[in-house]
């Protein structure tokens, strides 16, 4: 699963993505970080649900946090 978040200032959005290994994607923006932080974890969990996958292992080694200065 990939997830992206980032602020739109000139929107004054917290704005995410979201892939999953099917490449089903999923959209979404709120303007408070808390309601969007909420927005995805809510959309993983239905996506999981959905396949029936769930990871064994997170490498964390593997995680890409992107440009962080956004």
């Amino acid at each position: 699963m990939n997830i992206k978040l980032w602020y739109n200032s000139a929107m004054g959005q917290w704005r995410w993505t979201m892939t999953d290994k099917d490449l089903n994607m999923e959209a979404g923006q709120q303007p408070m970080l808390r309601d969007a932080l909420n927005d995805v974890a809510n959309t993983v969990e239905h996506m999981l649900d959905k396949s029936g996958y769930l990871p064994e292992k997170i490498d964390l080694d593997k995680i890409d946090y992107g440009d962080t200065h956004q």
